[in-house]
């Protein structure tokens, strides 16, 4: 199962991996992609599965709770943020806080969360992204590192005290800037 989190909207690059899971069915014909979201009833993304014939291969879940997003991810062998541009990137902070590998695009605020703990694609590629997700398939050692440095780096750089600490500073360095 590959996984990513995205709603039917041209920015989160869904169309590439739908493209590149196209790709992948050739070699890995058992592949199946989970997407955490909606689609749009009369939405391109789903005339694009139609078209590639991928409707037993895709499913979409949406309006899930915290715990469902949490046992879809684990249950994940990889998962995908193929996004044009993102904000933050909380689909990646997620999959890698659930330990699962990360193909990641580093678009906007992708960079920030991901770091190197991610394969990086360029957006909008869905060759890089079929191959990518290939060869963390065919690689169960990149895979268990992608894993290992993805959850590390979610431990370390957004636990809570931490952002904690970094808004109290921001805090302090704009009362300094302003005194009474």
């Amino acid at each position: 199962i590959v996984t990513t989190a995205s709603s039917d909207v041209p920015l989160k690059g869904l169309r590439f991996l739908i493209d590149a899971l196209y790709a992948v069915l050739k070699d890995y014909p058992r592949t199946s992609l989970a997407v955490i979201g909606k689609a749009r009833e009369d939405g391109e993304i789903l005339r694009q599965i139609s078209r590639l014939n991928l409707e037993s291969q895709v499913s979409f879940h949406s309006d899930l709770k915290e715990s469902e997003i949490v046992d879809l991810y684990s249950s994940s062998q990889i998962a995908v943020i193929p996004s044009l541009y993102e904000g933050f990137g909380f689909g990646a902070g997620e999959a890698m806080a659930c330990g699962v590998p990360l193909i990641s695009t580093h678009s906007g605020g992708l960079k920030e969360v991901v770091g190197e703990a991610a394969i990086e694609v360029k957006a909008g590629n869905s060759e890089e992204l079929s191959l990518a997700i290939i060869e963390l398939f065919s690689n169960p050692d990149k895979q268990h590192y992608f894993a290992k440095v993805g959850r590390e780096r979610i431990e370390k750089e957004f636990h809570w005290l931490k952002s904690a600490k970094r808004y109290l500073k921001i805090y302090e360095e704009v009362i300094d800037r302003f005194p009474k």
